[in-house]
């Protein structure tokens, strides 16, 4: 292998490039082939607009998709450029972001060029996207870039430390943060995004009634049920993954339209925080019979109070019991 590799440029002419780097959607429809739907153009355009953005989403809404269409752009509008993208597992990382990527270079590898692996797409040495874990602050350090794009997916179950390590990377002037993922946790970054700091980003919300099956298809609870649904939907195209109403009901009649499944996998929503439960109080332990003359009861007396100096005060429960019936025989007689 040559010390110096060459790299071919990516083919486009002057006036893609401009069309490239200003606008994303038009980008993805023209030189991708893609047809991105509403939310996913939401995503891409934003990234043109601001510096932070979360999205928090319904399952099957296309999310990576839009991701992956956003990594492609941005080594595509820049010269000089990272994307770094990372997830709480290997898996995530592997097969679902970088899934898409690859499947976008491959149907359009004489125009982007450059040679890509199972997580990493190179254009040239200072061109590059990587996908790794978010495990370790460490992975995360030497990567700058006058352009550096930053995509955190499954936001959610990334640790808080990883965060701090993402930020640090982000020192150039066009820098960008991407979140996207369920909104599974009640704490973190991802959450504070859409809270306590929202002010501080870009929020993008997709429920599952707003993807494209949803707003075409029927939503009548009787025709969903009915298992030959599918045959007589009308012959529409649907974008491959996205989420349907036929799912929901499943999701609905599991789970219930109430619970915090459905507040996160279908409408993405935050789940609404189990109130604390209150402990019962104990009653005091009794024998069954009232106490006897100038007694107490345990949870009368206290734990500070010294016990009763009586013989009797040193019997266990039971022998207090068996004397009991013979003092009130003897008050009879």
């Amino acid at each position: 292998m040559p010390k110096n590799p060459t790299y071919n440029l990516p083919k486009l002419n002057h006036n893609q490039i401009r069309k490239t780097q200003n606008d994303p959607v038009w980008f993805a429809k023209n030189i991708l082939a893609a047809n991105p739907w509403k939310k996913q153009r939401e995503i891409l355009n934003a990234l043109t607009r601001h510096d932070f953005i979360a999205v928090r989403s319904c399952n099957g809404a296309g999310k990576s998709y839009a991701a992956a269409i956003a990594t492609i752009w941005w080594l595509m509008a820049h010269q000089d450029a990272i994307v770094i993208t990372t997830a709480p597992s290997e898996r995530q990382v592997r097969q679902i972001l970088w899934r898409e990527i690859r499947s976008l270079y491959l149907r359009n590898v004489d125009t982007i060029q450059g040679k890509i692996t199972q997580t990493r797409l190179d254009i040239s040495p200072r061109r590059f996207a990587i996908g790794f874990t978010a495990t370790s602050e460490v992975r995360f350090q030497g990567f700058h870039s006058p352009n550096l794009l930053a995509i955190v997916d499954e936001a959610s179950g990334v640790k808080e430390e990883i965060y701090d390590a993402v930020l640090s990377c982000l020192t150039s002037s066009n820098s960008k943060l991407l979140l996207i993922g369920n909104p599974t946790n009640l704490t973190g970054t991802f959450y504070d995004a859409f809270h306590d700091k929202h002010d501080l980003w870009h929020q993008i919300h997709i429920s599952a009634h707003e993807t494209p099956a949803f707003q075409q298809y029927p939503t009548d609870h009787e025709f969903l049920a009915n298992a030959a649904w599918h045959i007589r939907r009308p012959n529409i195209e649907e974008p491959n993954g996205i989420a349907t109403p036929r799912w929901a009901e499943h999701i609905a009649k599991h789970h219930g339209e109430k619970s915090k499944t459905y507040q996160v996998r279908v409408l993405g929503q935050f789940p609404q925080p189990t109130p604390p439960t209150r402990a019962r109080k104990r009653n005091p332990r009794t024998t069954g019979f009232p106490p006897l003359a100038g007694e107490m009861s345990e949870g009368q007396r206290g734990p500070e109070q010294p016990s009763s100096s009586s013989p009797e005060a040193t019997l266990t429960i039971a022998q207090r019991n068996r004397i009991r019936p013979r003092r009130v025989r003897s008050q009879i007689l």
